[in-house]
């Protein structure tokens, strides 16, 4: 998924959520292709935190921030058009096709 920062930056904001779970979360599933992007399973993990922060409003909160960030589709906009159960399903799909995503995207 297209990123507004470098993925340098990202990590940078990424680590500003103060969750021990998400920052191990972070090592494990935050990864970023050959051309500098999120791929469509870190996106869909990033969404999630955004949306419940697991059971934390402070690291939902800041996920969500960090999201705005690092994506140009904010938080708002991509929580309108991707149902949060198919995010919980597809977030550590490794070989998720961007595609998929992006269709799921379309207004």
């Amino acid at each position: 998924m297209k990123m507004s920062v470098s993925p340098e930056r990202a990590k940078v904001l990424l680590g500003y959520i103060d969750h021990k779970t998400f920052q191990a979360g972070v090592v494990t599933h935050w990864r970023t292709t050959p051309d500098a992007q999120a791929t469509a399973a870190s996106f869909l993990w990033l969404f999630c935190w955004a949306k419940t922060g697991m059971n934390s409003e402070q690291a939902r909160r800041a996920a969500v921030k960090a999201f705005d960030e690092i994506f140009e589709r904010g938080f708002v906009e991509v929580d309108s058009r991707i149902p949060h159960d198919w995010a919980r399903e597809k977030r550590y799909v490794l070989d998720l096709p961007d595609g998929e995503l992006t269709r799921r995207l379309q207004p």
